[in-house]
């Protein structure tokens, strides 16, 4: 018995379903790239190397001042203390259980201290330096700073702001640390 004729529109009827299947695939992955643009989302797609610009080494780590600073300090800083620069907030301060949720970890993870001082021998952190340039006086900077001195008073890790060109003994250091 041949079965062709019962077949046929069965076949027509996978064909056709296959195709919208296709087609709606196709539609919802052009949508998903289209609306992830939209939000700002990086592209996954290589750049050319016509287009790319190459990546460069940074003169220095240290802003100016903040250099200026690690060299009056390094050399009378007690043996069992390390200065540490360009520390992020997030390796210093915990988020807490639901930072995710919260959006804790997303007002610091993009943070850092310019310097963070901690004991050489446990890692333990002491006390955390802002060099507080011009820069500091920009809106943006500002609240950045609010995040920065709420995120370390509720860690409960001592915030010293120094400004550019201020002296300060090691002992103003070592007592900020103490308190």
């Amino acid at each position: 018995m041949d079965y062709t004729p019962i077949m046929m529109p069965a076949i027509k009827l996978l064909i056709i379903a296959s195709s919208l299947l296709l087609c709606f695939r196709v539609l919802g992955l052009l949508l998903s790239k289209l609306f992830s643009l939209s939000k700002g989302q990086i592209s996954r797609q290589p750049v050319s190397t016509k287009d790319r610009q190459p990546f460069s080494a940074k003169a220095s780590l240290l802003t100016a001042p903040e250099l200026n600073f690690a060299r009056g300090i390094i050399p009378y800083l007690p043996d069992h203390l390390h200065l540490c620069p360009k520390v992020s907030l997030k390796d210093v301060v915990h988020h807490g259980p639901n930072g995710l949720k919260n959006g804790n970890f997303g007002r610091i993870s993009q943070k850092h201290l310019d310097f963070v001082i901690i004991e050489s021998e446990t890692g333990r952190i002491r006390l955390a330096i802002e060099i507080d340039d011009r820069s500091h006086q920009r809106a943006d900077r500002q609240k950045s700073d609010q995040v920065k001195n709420q995120a370390l008073a509720e860690a409960g890790i001592p915030l010293l702001r120094i400004a550019p060109r201020q002296s300060i003994a090691i002992e103003e250091i070592l007592q900020a640390m103490a308190a």
